[in-house]
Protein backbone atom coordinates (compact mmCIF):
# COMPACT_ATOMS: atom_id res chain seq x y z
CA UNK A 1 0.00 0.00 0.00
CA UNK A 2 1.48 3.37 -0.97
CA UNK A 3 1.14 6.65 0.93
CA UNK A 4 -1.66 7.95 -1.29
CA UNK A 5 -3.81 4.87 -0.69
CA UNK A 6 -3.13 5.07 3.07
CA UNK A 7 -4.11 8.75 3.05
CA UNK A 8 -7.31 7.91 1.19
CA UNK A 9 -8.32 5.20 3.69
CA UNK A 10 -7.54 7.46 6.66
CA UNK A 11 -9.65 10.19 5.10
CA UNK A 12 -12.56 7.80 4.61
CA UNK A 13 -12.40 6.57 8.25
CA UNK A 14 -11.92 9.93 9.95
CA UNK A 15 -14.82 11.32 11.95
CA UNK A 16 -15.30 14.85 10.61
CA UNK A 17 -16.62 17.77 12.61
CA UNK A 18 -19.27 18.12 9.92
CA UNK A 19 -20.41 16.37 6.76
CA UNK A 20 -19.06 19.26 4.68
CA UNK A 21 -15.60 19.07 6.28
CA UNK A 22 -15.48 15.33 5.63
CA UNK A 23 -16.42 15.72 1.99
CA UNK A 24 -13.75 18.37 1.48
CA UNK A 25 -11.09 16.24 3.16
CA UNK A 26 -12.02 13.19 1.09
CA UNK A 27 -12.11 15.26 -2.12
CA UNK A 28 -8.62 16.61 -1.44
CA UNK A 29 -7.26 13.12 -0.82
CA UNK A 30 -8.86 11.80 -3.99
CA UNK A 31 -7.48 14.73 -5.99
CA UNK A 32 -3.95 14.11 -4.69
CA UNK A 33 -4.20 10.42 -5.50
CA UNK A 34 -5.46 11.07 -9.03
CA UNK A 35 -2.74 13.67 -9.63
CA UNK A 36 -0.08 11.15 -8.59
CA UNK A 37 -1.52 8.54 -10.94
CA UNK A 38 -1.54 11.03 -13.82
CA UNK A 39 2.07 11.98 -13.15
CA UNK A 40 3.09 8.34 -13.16
CA UNK A 41 1.20 7.77 -16.41
CA UNK A 42 2.93 10.74 -18.04
CA UNK A 43 6.35 9.54 -16.84
CA UNK A 44 5.66 6.04 -18.12
CA UNK A 45 4.50 7.36 -21.49
CA UNK A 46 7.61 9.55 -21.81
CA UNK A 47 9.78 6.50 -21.16
CA UNK A 48 7.88 4.60 -23.84
CA UNK A 49 8.33 7.49 -26.29
CA UNK A 50 12.07 7.59 -25.58
CA UNK A 51 12.39 3.83 -26.06
CA UNK A 52 10.62 3.97 -29.44
CA UNK A 53 12.85 6.83 -30.60
CA UNK A 54 16.07 5.18 -29.45
CA UNK A 55 15.32 1.68 -30.75
CA UNK A 56 13.57 2.47 -34.02
CA UNK A 57 14.21 6.16 -34.82
CA UNK A 58 10.44 6.64 -34.64
CA UNK A 59 8.52 9.50 -33.01
CA UNK A 60 5.44 8.50 -30.96
CA UNK A 61 2.68 10.96 -30.04
CA UNK A 62 -0.58 10.57 -28.12
CA UNK A 63 -3.26 13.09 -29.02
CA UNK A 64 -6.29 12.51 -26.78
CA UNK A 65 -6.04 8.76 -27.09
CA UNK A 66 -4.97 8.60 -30.75
CA UNK A 67 -1.39 7.26 -30.81
CA UNK A 68 0.60 7.96 -33.97
CA UNK A 69 3.99 6.67 -35.09
CA UNK A 70 6.13 8.67 -37.56
CA UNK A 71 9.78 8.59 -38.68
CA UNK A 72 11.58 11.10 -36.43
CA UNK A 73 14.17 12.16 -39.02
CA UNK A 74 11.81 12.52 -41.97
CA UNK A 75 10.41 15.83 -43.21
CA UNK A 76 7.57 14.12 -45.08
CA UNK A 77 5.50 13.77 -41.89
CA UNK A 78 4.02 10.49 -43.09
CA UNK A 79 2.28 8.30 -40.51
CA UNK A 80 3.68 4.79 -40.24
CA UNK A 81 0.56 3.70 -38.42
CA UNK A 82 -1.84 4.92 -35.76
CA UNK A 83 -3.78 3.15 -33.07
CA UNK A 84 -5.92 3.74 -29.98
CA UNK A 85 -4.30 4.18 -26.58
CA UNK A 86 -4.82 1.37 -24.10
CA UNK A 87 -3.12 -0.93 -21.65
CA UNK A 88 -1.79 -3.19 -24.42
CA UNK A 89 -1.11 -0.52 -27.05
CA UNK A 90 2.58 -0.08 -26.40
CA UNK A 91 3.41 -3.79 -26.44
CA UNK A 92 1.38 -4.32 -29.61
CA UNK A 93 2.94 -1.32 -31.33
CA UNK A 94 6.46 -2.46 -30.44
CA UNK A 95 5.66 -5.83 -31.96
CA UNK A 96 4.40 -4.07 -35.07
CA UNK A 97 7.56 -1.92 -35.32
CA UNK A 98 9.72 -5.03 -34.95
CA UNK A 99 7.82 -6.61 -37.84
CA UNK A 100 8.18 -3.50 -40.03
CA UNK A 101 11.91 -3.34 -39.29
CA UNK A 102 12.47 -7.01 -40.11
CA UNK A 103 10.41 -6.67 -43.28
CA UNK A 104 12.64 -3.76 -44.35
CA UNK A 105 15.78 -5.82 -43.69
CA UNK A 106 14.42 -8.71 -45.74
CA UNK A 107 13.46 -6.38 -48.58
CA UNK A 108 16.92 -4.77 -48.75
CA UNK A 109 18.63 -8.15 -48.62
CA UNK A 110 16.48 -9.40 -51.50
CA UNK A 111 16.67 -6.27 -53.67
CA UNK A 112 20.29 -5.17 -53.15
CA UNK A 113 21.96 -8.38 -51.86
CA UNK A 114 23.32 -6.61 -48.77
CA UNK A 115 23.25 -7.72 -45.15
CA UNK A 116 23.12 -6.11 -41.71
CA UNK A 117 24.60 -6.66 -38.28
CA UNK A 118 22.73 -8.43 -35.51
CA UNK A 119 22.54 -7.49 -31.83
CA UNK A 120 25.83 -8.23 -30.06
CA UNK A 121 27.44 -9.62 -33.23
CA UNK A 122 31.24 -9.63 -33.51
CA UNK A 123 32.18 -6.90 -35.99
CA UNK A 124 35.90 -6.21 -36.19
CA UNK A 125 39.12 -5.93 -34.21
CA UNK A 126 40.59 -2.48 -34.98
CA UNK A 127 44.34 -2.11 -35.22
CA UNK A 128 45.75 -0.35 -32.16
CA UNK A 129 49.19 0.69 -30.99
CA UNK A 130 51.09 -2.02 -29.16
CA UNK A 131 51.60 -1.37 -25.46
CA UNK A 132 55.08 -2.90 -25.61
CA UNK A 133 56.24 -1.70 -29.03
CA UNK A 134 55.11 1.84 -29.90
CA UNK A 135 56.03 1.39 -33.56
CA UNK A 136 53.76 -1.61 -34.03
CA UNK A 137 50.04 -2.06 -34.55
CA UNK A 138 48.27 -5.06 -33.10
CA UNK A 139 44.64 -6.26 -33.21
CA UNK A 140 42.62 -4.60 -30.47
CA UNK A 141 39.58 -5.77 -28.57
CA UNK A 142 36.64 -7.11 -30.55
CA UNK A 143 34.04 -4.44 -31.34
CA UNK A 144 30.42 -5.49 -30.99
CA UNK A 145 27.57 -4.41 -33.26
CA UNK A 146 23.85 -3.89 -32.82
CA UNK A 147 20.85 -4.33 -35.06
CA UNK A 148 19.95 -1.25 -37.15
CA UNK A 149 17.08 1.08 -36.39
CA UNK A 150 14.23 1.35 -38.87
CA UNK A 151 15.30 4.94 -39.62
CA UNK A 152 18.85 3.78 -40.41
CA UNK A 153 17.55 1.10 -42.75
CA UNK A 154 15.52 3.72 -44.59
CA UNK A 155 18.59 5.95 -44.96
CA UNK A 156 20.71 3.06 -46.22
CA UNK A 157 17.91 2.10 -48.59
CA UNK A 158 17.94 5.59 -50.13
CA UNK A 159 21.73 5.37 -50.54
CA UNK A 160 21.55 1.93 -52.14
CA UNK A 161 18.85 3.03 -54.54
CA UNK A 162 20.99 5.91 -55.82
CA UNK A 163 24.38 4.16 -55.61
CA UNK A 164 23.85 0.85 -57.34
CA UNK A 165 25.77 -1.07 -58.55
CA UNK A 166 28.41 0.11 -56.07
CA UNK A 167 27.05 -2.12 -53.30
CA UNK A 168 28.32 -5.24 -55.10
CA UNK A 169 31.75 -6.66 -54.31
CA UNK A 170 34.56 -7.20 -56.81
CA UNK A 171 32.36 -6.30 -59.77
CA UNK A 172 35.31 -6.29 -62.16
CA UNK A 173 36.36 -9.84 -61.36
CA UNK A 174 32.93 -11.44 -61.23
CA UNK A 175 30.40 -9.27 -63.11
CA UNK A 176 27.51 -11.67 -62.50
CA UNK A 177 28.01 -12.28 -58.79
CA UNK A 178 25.34 -11.02 -56.42
CA UNK A 179 27.31 -10.48 -53.22
CA UNK A 180 26.76 -7.12 -51.57
CA UNK A 181 28.23 -5.14 -48.72
CA UNK A 182 27.47 -5.77 -45.07
CA UNK A 183 26.47 -2.84 -42.86
CA UNK A 184 27.54 -2.86 -39.22
CA UNK A 185 26.15 -0.52 -36.57
CA UNK A 186 28.76 -0.46 -33.82
CA UNK A 187 28.18 -0.31 -30.07
CA UNK A 188 31.76 0.86 -29.38
CA UNK A 189 33.66 3.54 -31.35
CA UNK A 190 36.39 2.19 -33.61
CA UNK A 191 38.88 4.76 -32.30
CA UNK A 192 37.95 4.39 -28.64
CA UNK A 193 36.28 7.80 -28.50
CA UNK A 194 33.22 9.57 -29.77
CA UNK A 195 33.43 10.13 -33.53
CA UNK A 196 30.04 11.60 -34.32
CA UNK A 197 28.95 11.42 -37.94
CA UNK A 198 31.71 8.95 -38.78
CA UNK A 199 31.44 5.92 -41.00
CA UNK A 200 34.15 3.57 -42.11
CA UNK A 201 34.74 1.28 -45.09
CA UNK A 202 36.94 -1.68 -44.16
CA UNK A 203 37.06 -5.46 -43.94
CA UNK A 204 35.11 -7.06 -41.11
CA UNK A 205 36.25 -9.85 -38.80
CA UNK A 206 35.71 -12.36 -41.60
CA UNK A 207 37.64 -10.29 -44.14
CA UNK A 208 34.57 -9.14 -46.07
CA UNK A 209 34.47 -5.51 -47.30
CA UNK A 210 31.91 -3.79 -45.10
CA UNK A 211 30.54 -0.45 -43.97
CA UNK A 212 30.74 0.44 -40.29
CA UNK A 213 28.71 3.15 -38.60
CA UNK A 214 29.95 4.63 -35.34
CA UNK A 215 27.70 4.47 -32.23
CA UNK A 216 26.78 8.16 -32.11
CA UNK A 217 24.18 8.09 -34.87
CA UNK A 218 21.39 10.21 -33.38
CA UNK A 219 18.01 8.48 -33.78
CA UNK A 220 16.31 11.66 -35.04
CA UNK A 221 18.96 12.71 -37.58
CA UNK A 222 17.79 13.36 -41.16
CA UNK A 223 17.09 10.09 -42.94
CA UNK A 224 17.59 11.13 -46.57
CA UNK A 225 19.64 13.81 -48.26
CA UNK A 226 16.35 15.48 -49.19
CA UNK A 227 15.46 15.64 -45.48
CA UNK A 228 18.77 17.40 -44.74
CA UNK A 229 18.34 19.88 -47.58
CA UNK A 230 14.74 20.52 -46.48
CA UNK A 231 15.98 21.31 -42.96
CA UNK A 232 18.77 23.52 -44.40
CA UNK A 233 21.37 21.26 -42.80
CA UNK A 234 24.62 19.92 -44.21
CA UNK A 235 23.71 17.01 -46.47
CA UNK A 236 26.30 14.88 -44.66
CA UNK A 237 24.13 14.91 -41.54
CA UNK A 238 21.76 12.52 -43.31
CA UNK A 239 22.02 8.76 -43.01
CA UNK A 240 21.69 8.48 -46.79
CA UNK A 241 24.71 10.70 -47.45
CA UNK A 242 26.81 8.96 -44.81
CA UNK A 243 25.99 5.56 -46.31
CA UNK A 244 26.43 6.81 -49.89
CA UNK A 245 29.94 8.07 -49.05
CA UNK A 246 31.02 4.68 -47.70
CA UNK A 247 29.39 2.82 -50.60
CA UNK A 248 31.38 5.13 -52.91
CA UNK A 249 34.57 3.77 -51.35
CA UNK A 250 33.48 0.31 -52.48
CA UNK A 251 33.05 1.76 -55.97
CA UNK A 252 36.64 3.00 -55.80
CA UNK A 253 37.76 -0.49 -54.80
CA UNK A 254 35.76 -2.06 -57.63
CA UNK A 255 37.43 0.32 -60.08
CA UNK A 256 40.91 -0.60 -58.84
CA UNK A 257 41.70 2.69 -57.12
CA UNK A 258 43.24 0.81 -54.21
CA UNK A 259 46.29 0.95 -56.47
CA UNK A 260 47.85 4.45 -56.04
CA UNK A 261 49.00 4.41 -59.66
CA UNK A 262 45.39 3.97 -60.83
CA UNK A 263 44.19 6.64 -58.40
CA UNK A 264 46.73 9.24 -59.59
CA UNK A 265 45.05 10.16 -62.93
CA UNK A 266 41.69 11.00 -61.36
CA UNK A 267 43.41 12.58 -58.36
CA UNK A 268 45.22 14.95 -60.71
CA UNK A 269 41.91 15.98 -62.23
CA UNK A 270 40.63 16.75 -58.73
CA UNK A 271 43.61 18.97 -57.95
CA UNK A 272 45.91 16.51 -56.17
CA UNK A 273 49.43 15.30 -56.79
CA UNK A 274 52.03 13.33 -54.85
CA UNK A 275 55.24 14.50 -53.29
CA UNK A 276 58.36 13.79 -55.31
CA UNK A 277 59.06 10.62 -53.30
CA UNK A 278 55.33 9.64 -53.28
CA UNK A 279 55.25 9.82 -49.47
CA UNK A 280 52.40 12.34 -49.31
CA UNK A 281 49.29 13.35 -51.17
CA UNK A 282 49.51 17.09 -51.84
CA UNK A 283 46.60 19.38 -52.63
CA UNK A 284 47.49 22.01 -55.23
CA UNK A 285 46.85 25.64 -54.36
CA UNK A 286 45.46 28.27 -56.73
CA UNK A 287 48.70 30.27 -56.52
CA UNK A 288 51.08 27.44 -57.30
CA UNK A 289 51.56 26.33 -53.69
CA UNK A 290 50.97 22.91 -52.15
CA UNK A 291 49.23 21.79 -48.96
CA UNK A 292 49.34 18.55 -47.03
CA UNK A 293 47.51 17.18 -44.04
CA UNK A 294 49.49 16.48 -40.90
CA UNK A 295 46.85 14.61 -38.87
CA UNK A 296 43.87 12.34 -39.47
CA UNK A 297 41.73 15.29 -40.52
CA UNK A 298 38.95 14.37 -38.11
CA UNK A 299 40.02 16.63 -35.26
CA UNK A 300 38.79 20.18 -34.96
CA UNK A 301 42.24 21.78 -34.80
CA UNK A 302 44.21 23.10 -37.75
CA UNK A 303 45.66 20.11 -39.57
CA UNK A 304 47.00 21.49 -42.85
CA UNK A 305 50.40 22.99 -43.60
CA UNK A 306 51.80 24.70 -46.68
CA UNK A 307 54.66 22.69 -48.18
CA UNK A 308 56.93 22.37 -51.19
CA UNK A 309 56.59 19.62 -53.80
CA UNK A 310 58.74 17.34 -51.64
CA UNK A 311 56.20 17.71 -48.84
CA UNK A 312 58.59 19.72 -46.66
CA UNK A 313 56.88 22.26 -44.39
CA UNK A 314 57.11 25.95 -45.27
CA UNK A 315 56.70 29.15 -43.28
CA UNK A 316 54.44 31.98 -44.44
CA UNK A 317 57.38 33.55 -46.28
CA UNK A 318 57.99 30.30 -48.18
CA UNK A 319 61.14 29.34 -46.29
CA UNK A 320 61.61 25.72 -45.10
CA UNK A 321 60.62 24.79 -41.54
CA UNK A 322 62.48 21.83 -40.10
CA UNK A 323 59.70 20.76 -37.71
CA UNK A 324 56.26 20.51 -39.40
CA UNK A 325 54.55 21.02 -36.03
CA UNK A 326 56.19 24.47 -35.86
CA UNK A 327 54.94 25.50 -39.30
CA UNK A 328 51.84 27.72 -39.65
CA UNK A 329 48.74 25.53 -39.70
CA UNK A 330 45.55 26.04 -41.70
CA UNK A 331 41.95 24.91 -41.28
CA UNK A 332 39.92 22.93 -43.79
CA UNK A 333 38.01 26.09 -44.66
CA UNK A 334 41.20 28.07 -45.35
CA UNK A 335 42.68 25.34 -47.55
CA UNK A 336 39.42 24.79 -49.38
CA UNK A 337 39.34 28.48 -50.30
CA UNK A 338 42.94 28.39 -51.55
CA UNK A 339 42.70 25.11 -53.47
CA UNK A 340 43.23 25.04 -57.22
CA UNK A 341 40.19 22.76 -57.50
CA UNK A 342 37.62 23.61 -54.84
CA UNK A 343 36.63 20.47 -52.89
CA UNK A 344 32.83 20.09 -53.10
CA UNK A 345 32.54 19.46 -49.33
CA UNK A 346 34.64 20.22 -46.27
CA UNK A 347 35.83 16.60 -46.07
CA UNK A 348 38.88 16.13 -48.32
CA UNK A 349 41.60 14.50 -46.26
CA UNK A 350 42.88 12.65 -49.35
CA UNK A 351 41.86 12.32 -53.02
CA UNK A 352 39.87 9.13 -52.40
CA UNK A 353 37.84 10.91 -49.70
CA UNK A 354 37.23 13.91 -51.95
CA UNK A 355 36.14 11.51 -54.69
CA UNK A 356 33.82 9.61 -52.34
CA UNK A 357 32.08 12.79 -51.16
CA UNK A 358 31.81 14.00 -54.76
CA UNK A 359 30.23 10.72 -55.82
CA UNK A 360 27.85 11.02 -52.90
CA UNK A 361 26.71 14.46 -54.08
CA UNK A 362 26.27 13.22 -57.65
CA UNK A 363 24.10 10.33 -56.52
CA UNK A 364 21.84 11.66 -53.75
CA UNK A 365 19.62 13.71 -56.03
CA UNK A 366 19.33 16.98 -57.88
CA UNK A 367 20.19 19.14 -54.86
CA UNK A 368 23.40 17.17 -54.42
CA UNK A 369 24.37 17.75 -58.05
CA UNK A 370 23.72 21.45 -57.61
CA UNK A 371 26.29 21.43 -54.80
CA UNK A 372 28.76 19.44 -56.87
CA UNK A 373 28.64 21.82 -59.85
CA UNK A 374 29.85 24.63 -57.56
CA UNK A 375 33.32 23.11 -57.88
CA UNK A 376 33.16 23.60 -61.64
CA UNK A 377 31.92 21.74 -64.68
CA UNK A 378 35.24 19.90 -65.05
CA UNK A 379 34.94 18.28 -61.62
CA UNK A 380 31.26 17.56 -62.27
CA UNK A 381 32.08 15.76 -65.51
CA UNK A 382 35.02 13.85 -63.97
CA UNK A 383 32.69 12.45 -61.31
CA UNK A 384 29.96 11.67 -63.84
CA UNK A 385 32.44 9.83 -66.04
CA UNK A 386 33.77 7.80 -63.12
CA UNK A 387 30.24 6.86 -62.07
CA UNK A 388 29.34 5.84 -65.62
CA UNK A 389 32.51 3.76 -65.95
CA UNK A 390 31.50 1.66 -62.95
CA UNK A 391 27.96 1.28 -64.31
CA UNK A 392 29.40 0.10 -67.62
CA UNK A 393 31.69 -2.33 -65.82
CA UNK A 394 28.69 -4.18 -64.43
CA UNK A 395 26.06 -3.73 -67.14
CA UNK A 396 28.25 -3.38 -70.20
CA UNK A 397 27.67 -1.55 -73.46
CA UNK A 398 25.50 -2.33 -76.45
CA UNK A 399 26.82 -3.31 -79.88
CA UNK A 400 26.91 0.35 -80.95
CA UNK A 401 29.22 1.20 -78.05
CA UNK A 402 26.64 3.06 -75.97
CA UNK A 403 26.12 2.39 -72.26
CA UNK A 404 23.21 0.06 -71.48
CA UNK A 405 22.38 1.86 -68.23
CA UNK A 406 22.66 5.50 -67.10
CA UNK A 407 21.95 7.37 -63.91
CA UNK A 408 19.26 10.06 -63.84
CA UNK A 409 19.77 13.28 -61.85
CA UNK A 410 17.53 11.87 -59.09
CA UNK A 411 19.92 8.94 -58.69
CA UNK A 412 17.80 6.27 -60.36
CA UNK A 413 19.55 3.78 -62.63
CA UNK A 414 17.61 3.34 -65.88
CA UNK A 415 17.94 2.09 -69.45
CA UNK A 416 19.89 4.36 -71.76
CA UNK A 417 17.37 5.61 -74.30
CA UNK A 418 16.20 8.86 -75.87
CA UNK A 419 13.97 9.73 -72.90
CA UNK A 420 16.62 9.18 -70.23
CA UNK A 421 19.26 11.03 -72.23
CA UNK A 422 16.88 13.97 -72.63
CA UNK A 423 16.24 14.13 -68.86
CA UNK A 424 19.98 14.12 -68.12
CA UNK A 425 20.81 16.66 -70.80
CA UNK A 426 18.06 19.08 -69.74
CA UNK A 427 19.14 18.96 -66.09
CA UNK A 428 22.83 19.45 -66.87
CA UNK A 429 22.01 22.44 -69.08
CA UNK A 430 20.01 23.95 -66.20
CA UNK A 431 23.19 23.97 -64.08
CA UNK A 432 25.13 26.16 -66.49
Amino acid sequence: MDNNQRELIIAQNQQPDSITDGQQHLSQALSTHQRQLQQRAVASEQQEDSLVLEKYGVARTNDHGLVQYKMAGSTENKILFETTAGSTEFAQSKHRLDAITQEKINDLKSKYHVSFSLDDENAVRPWVQSKTHADRLVPGAMLKARAPRLSELMGVEAALQSSQPSQFLAVGKHPDQQIGLKFYFLKTPTFGKSTYDAGLYAADEKGKPSVFFEPDLQPDRPITAADAFQKHEDVKTSIEALAAHEIAHNAEWNMGLWDPEKLKPIAEKLGWTTSTDSSYWLLKGNSGEFFRLTNDGLSSDKGWIRCDQKGAALANDGKPVADPSAAPHLTNTEVRQRALVRPPTDYFTAPDEMLADSLMLLRVGEDGRKELIKSGSEVYNVIKDFDQAEIDLRFGKSADGNSKKVRLPNGNLVDNNDDSRQVISSFDKSLI
